[in-house]
């Protein structure tokens, strides 16, 4: 949820009308589940190392990413982010067994 609340949160702050997310959700034989969010935005994302800053809260540590990264490691999962072009994209790997 804190994927699909960033990507709303962020194509809310696009001025131009041709914002999206695409969510992409699947299931393997092996027990594991993949989630992918891919969204647009506008402005720059923001990092300090491997932490990614706040869009709302300037100098802050961003709360949903942060989340999803706790939950990652709980089910020892794997998480990847990427941004370029104007598209973010968040991939999360999580065993459910």
């Amino acid at each position: 949820s804190n994927l699909l609340e960033n990507a709303a949160e962020a194509c809310a702050r696009m001025k131009s009308e041709n914002s999206f997310i695409n969510v992409k959700i699947s299931a393997t034989t092996n027990s594991l589940l993949a989630i992918i969010v891919e969204n647009s935005y506008e402005g720059e994302i923001q990092r300090s190392g491997n932490t990614f800053i706040s869009s709302k809260k300037k100098g802050r540590k961003g709360i949903g990413i942060s989340s999803v990264l706790n939950i990652v490691e709980q089910y020892n999962g794997l998480s990847k982010f990427a941004y370029q072009n104007q598209v973010f994209q968040a991939s999360v790997l999580l065993k459910v067994r």
